[in-house]
């Protein structure tokens, strides 16, 4: 992870990089922080110590620290944004110890990992790779590969600059020499003087085209060779085998890249168990089809949307008591036609009187009254005959027109229902993942880094052990708390007091924080095992 000072009493110290929500407070010392008290013997800094005594290690927790230089800490936040910056932080860290004489090994909890992977670039880069090297070791870390998008989107818009820089370089010696040569071309020359002027042109064409197939020859090899690997991945392909090929690096100012990609020394061991909450959460979220997802475009969802909105409707009416044409008999039936017949043609007869390019007369308003008059004698006879559900039955069709009218009226409803359900569940990983703002497709959540090379990890499951112990601890706990926290959601209002309450004795309770399967005894041993050397 670092270069060795060049002094021959190496100093040894060990960091611990804290997960989300777990930064530092001013009134209780957390589980990673180093504890002041001597007599404690229980907290995991002093057990860890202890184990790499036994093992005859050097290293020690937060060994560099002082009133000066206090023990490393980051956000907390639930934000690659602020492991990014977490990352730089930690870079900026290793790089200063390094220089003090010290080899830093590094134990990274949860999104910890995820800070201490990112930074190991940037550690490689500032320390170098010679000498002994530190070890890593990440605890229970969901893996989030968020910058590999990032780095290859900012690596190909550099080379499609420099390509561009190229071609229109090219195209300015071109034109510069054709116009040069049609000029000397119409001049008075003799013939001799125009053959030298052929095969200069042909020279310089034959430079120019040499110089794109060598400059291009290395660019596509490494496009196809990067295309999907990221910069933490150390050098993405070997040097150029030849000088035209050193050149055509120079011109694209990719010798430097290459150079400052220098291979990954550092050896991690992450250990994580499928019974990790974390893991559990963000591994299924991630993987998990859209439950809110439509599968269909929008004009088919409006056009079922309004179907439904008309068959709800109409359900809904019939709840309530409401009539129609197949609950009478045929005489009655005859009826409401009659009575739907002119209604229709009086209201018609009523738009044509009310036309603008027609005088209004008393014997029009008459005729119209009388068209409308017949059906509303009809609808009081025939409910009179047959009981109210005849007039319900009358009113079908103006309630069938008033529901189409309000699924109309309720299409900009739809599509901000069809947009949410597009968008919210994408929005809420995003959030639980931390990953608000990524402008890329969310990364796969995994249980090592696999955008390493595979000779630098490896991944081990919790010892079995550590996590029975663990879980027979939140059982305990569940029995003795699962009555409070019932009387708490009973409560017919809950104050955000309440909830804080029931979060701060959660976290308190070290057999509920995320960090207590690696706490235990026998990982803390294993930890101990991989710093110390002994696989």
């Amino acid at each position: 992870m670092e270069e060795a000072h060049t002094s021959e009493a190496l100093r040894e110290t060990v960091i611990v990089v804290h997960g989300t929500w777990a930064a530092p407070q001013t009134d209780t010392v957390r589980w990673y922080q180093p504890h002041v008290s001597a007599t404690v013997t229980d907290h995991f800094i002093t057990r860890l110590d202890a184990e790499l005594e036994k093992r005859g290690s050097l290293a020690r927790c937060w060994a560099h620290c002082s009133d000066a230089h206090p023990a490393f800490h980051w956000s907390g936040k639930n934000s690659w944004v602020e492991r990014t910056h977490a990352a730089a932080a930690l870079a900026d860290e290793v790089a200063r110890l390094k220089n003090a004489g010290w080899l830093c090994h590094i134990i990274a909890h949860s999104h910890g990992g995820n800070v201490a992977v990112e930074a190991l670039q940037q550690i490689t880069a500032q320390v170098g790779t010679t000498g002994p090297s530190g070890k890593l070791v990440t605890l229970g870390t969901p893996f989030l590969d968020a910058m590999a998008p990032i780095a290859w989107r900012a690596d190909t818009l550099r080379r499609v600059l420099n390509l561009l820089y190229l071609v229109v370089s090219g195209l300015l010696v071109a034109i510069y020499v054709v116009g040069g040569s049609l000029w000397f071309w119409e001049l008075n020359r003799p013939v001799g003087e125009k053959v030298e002027l052929i095969l200069i042109l042909l020279v310089a064409w034959g430079a120019l085209a040499a110089l794109g197939r060598f400059v291009s020859r290395p660019w596509l090899l490494r496009r196809a060779q990067r295309k999907k690997r990221n910069t933490f991945q150390g050098p993405r392909m070997e040097a150029p085998s030849s000088l035209l090929d050193e050149f055509s690096d120079v011109i694209f100012r990719l010798h430097d890249d290459a150079a400052s990609q220098t291979p990954l020394q550092v050896s991690l061991l992450a250990i994580s168990s499928p019974m990790d909450e974390a893991w559990q959460v963000l591994h299924h979220l991630r993987g998990a089809e859209d439950p809110l997802a439509i599968r269909t475009g929008l004009l088919r969802y409006l056009l079922g949307a309004i179907r439904s909105h008309m068959s709800q409707g109409a359900d809904i009416a019939r709840i309530h008591g409401a009539k129609s044409y197949g609950d009478f008999g045929k005489f009655a039936r005859i009826q409401l036609a009659f009575i739907h017949f002119f209604c229709f043609w009086g209201a018609l007869a009523l738009l044509v009187f009310l036309s603008p390019s027609r005088s209004l007369k008393i014997m029009d308003l008459a005729f119209v009254g009388f068209i409308l008059f017949l059906p509303l004698v009809a609808v009081v006879t025939g409910t009179k005959t047959l009981g109210p559900g005849f007039y319900s039955a009358a009113l079908s069709p103006f309630r069938w027109i008033a529901r189409a009218i309000g699924s109309l009226i309720s299409i900009p409803a739809f599509c901000t229902t069809y947009i949410v359900r597009r968008r919210s569940w994408s929005v809420l990983l995003a959030m639980a993942m931390g990953m608000e703002g990524y402008r890329f497709s969310l990364p796969v959540v995994e249980q090592w880094p696999r955008n390493l090379p595979e000779g630098l990890v490896r991944y081990e499951d919790m010892p079995r052990g550590a996590e029975q112990r663990a879980m027979d601890k939140r059982n305990a706990w569940i029995a003795r708390h699962l009555g409070g926290v019932s009387r708490t959601f009973a409560r017919m209002v809950i104050s955000p007091a309440d909830l804080s309450l029931l979060l701060a004795t959660i976290e308190q309770d070290r057999s509920l924080i995320h960090a207590a399967y690696y706490t235990d005894d026998e990982c803390i041993g294993r930890i101990a095992d991989w710093i110390a050397g002994v696989r």
